[in-house]
């Protein structure tokens, strides 16, 4: 039985005044599942969805599954099509406004403070607006307090922590990323592979942010302590950026929870925002999965890199290019780790490479936790295509194949799955954190593999054929290896990588890396103190040497 849960929210609702909380916006909404019986009407359902996506707020959409949210007023129709067409219809939350409220009252965080920024100074500085307490890394925090806390950890923590502002947001919030290495202001640091995690690029996706702090603060407390994460930061820069999206993240706790897209103004001046994951420089950007609406959450905006947080990250990707290992960016809900490419139903050629990382992160955290993961590209996920994502940015332009996207929990059966409570903040982040940690380890190994392939000499066997000219003649054969997986951060042991997503030394010796992409590299950006820039002209810079 194909299921299909769907939760409608009318679009104009979504244009909100600031002076509205954050649950008013959806007084009258409410939350409907939606079932399909088989192949036929499944497709009738997504075709309807389709169809009328400028009235909808997708939530999730997959080929046994779908969540969108519907003024009261429309629930009407869409049961009445329900019916005509045998589709089984469900009411899951009468008042959304309600469901909200209790959210926030629950999850919301209690102690705010804001970051005042100076006209003469354009520097930021923090001003409490009531006692202030110490930074709770198991509740959803305001923007401001994560910005203050981040400054915090590079004053407590200044040989492996640093705080970079790379630009500002349309509100002129600054974009900040973090750099946590050992000896993180060396030059023998600007030598090391990256690691990139970033959080917020949705609004609404409270967890994807919640999450990269915990880690975050792992990583800085267990560094000379814990040996996985020692060796980690002494090989690896970890570059990390929490709130990619700080506008429509701060605006999810004083406009309008559900908010998904950035506050950027718009061709339409009555619909703000841009879709922070569709603003990629991809093939067929504005193709499938976006619309030409700006007041659609999925508006993609009128070019790529318009939204100025977009265009600022992706600045400081091409400049870290050379040094990029690996590309991880966390949205919720889910529980899926998407892989490239998104805009068409083939896996790229890099899959053999990409694949078996991916793998070793959904076995353990299936071994670590009750929870079930998937993996995949955008027709595994959802059924559908999707264009203009980070992800394939990374790793069509920039060429990096270690490229991923993650789903947080809750599953997609979940009816209000952006309401994920704030106590499982720590056992959702400690269960990435062990698995990712396994999946950068297979990243390394699969990296040696190759490095070896390509540059040891193989074993040879002299094999003498006498033909009836009497001459000799040496045939040489090169063995085929496939290389063992050991993961040190887990209890799961796998002693032979699953087939299809294993690489072997000798297949990746045949076929160069550089090979495996179809679209050709993109020239490095430059200087990234001299180029990376904001509408604002501010140059990426390092807030300890202002």
């Amino acid at each position: 039985m194909f299921k299909c849960s769907i939760i409608v929210v009318t679009i104009l609702n979504f244009l909100v005044l600031v002076t509205c909380g954050p649950a008013e916006q959806y007084r009258g909404h409410q939350v409907v599942e939606m079932i399909a019986k088989d192949v036929a009407t499944a497709n009738l359902l997504r075709a309807y969805v389709d169809n009328h996506n400028k009235d909808m707020d997708v939530w999730t959409l997959t080929p046994t599954a779908c969540q969108v949210s519907v003024v009261g007023e429309q629930v009407d129709p869409l049961q009445k099509f329900c019916e005509e067409n045998n589709i089984d219809f469900k009411v899951m939350i009468e008042d959304l406004e309600v469901a909200i409220t209790e959210h926030m009252k629950r999850d919301a965080p209690t102690a705010i403070r804001s970051l005042t920024r100076s006209a003469e100074t354009d520097e930021w500085f923090s001003r409490p607006q009531q006692e202030q307490k110490p930074f709770n890394y198991e509740e959803y925090n305001r923007f401001d307090d994560i910005a203050k806390e981040l400054y915090r950890l590079q004053c407590a923590y200044p040989d492996i922590v640093d705080v970079t502002q790379i630009g500002l947001s349309h509100e002129k919030r600054p974009l900040l990323l973090v750099r946590i290495t050992q000896n993180v202001l060396g030059c023998s640091s600007k030598k090391k592979p990256v690691i990139w995690i970033d959080g917020g690029t949705h609004a609404r996706e409270w967890i994807s942010v919640a999450t990269p702090m915990w880690i975050l603060r792992e990583l800085v407390t267990k560094f000379g302590k814990d040996d996985d994460v020692t060796n980690l930061l002494m090989e690896n820069e970890i570059m990390l950026s929490p709130v990619f999206n700080p506008d429509g993240y701060e605006y999810t706790f004083t406009g309008a929870r559900l908010w998904r897209k950035t506050r950027t103004p718009t061709k339409k001046t009555d619909c703000l925002g841009i879709d922070a994951n569709r603003n990629w420089d991809t093939e067929q950007f504005g193709g499938a999965g976006t619309s030409d609406d700006p007041c659609s959450p999925i508006y993609p905006g009128e070019f790529p890199e318009q939204d100025p947080a977009v265009r600022g990250f992706a600045q400081v990707l091409r400049y870290i290019r050379p040094r990029l290992k690996t590309y991880w960016t966390m949205h919720s809900f889910s529980q899926f780790l998407l892989t490239p490419n998104s805009y068409k139903r083939e896996k790229p050629p890099t899959f053999r490479i990409f694949g078996g990382p991916a793998f070793v992160f959904v076995t353990t955290i299936i071994s670590k936790s009750n929870r079930v993961y998937g993996t995949g590209n955008a027709i595994d996920f959802q059924n559908n295509l999707l264009t203009g994502l980070s992800l394939d940015y990374v790793h069509d332009a920039l060429q990096i194949p270690y490229s991923y996207l993650l789903e947080l929990p809750p599953s997609r059966q979940s009816p209000f799955g952006f309401a994920l409570q704030k106590t499982e903040i720590d056992s959702v982040s400690k269960e990435v954190f062990c698995s990712m940690l396994a999946a950068l380890n297979r990243i390394d190994e699969d990296i040696a593999a190759r490095q070896q392939a390509a540059t040891t000499v193989p074993p040879t066997t002299t094999i003498q054929t006498t033909f009836t000219t009497t001459k000799t003649t040496n045939l040489t054969t090169t063995p085929a290896t496939l290389p063992s997986v050991k993961i040190s951060t887990t209890t799961l042991q796998t002693e032979k990588p699953n087939e299809e997503n294993s690489t072997t030394a000798a297949s990746l010796q045949k076929t160069p890396e550089s090979k495996l992409f179809s679209t050709p590299q993109r020239e490095n950006s430059g200087s990234l103190e001299n180029t990376t820039t904001n509408n604002s002209g501010d140059n990426y810079r390092t807030s300890r040497r202002r």
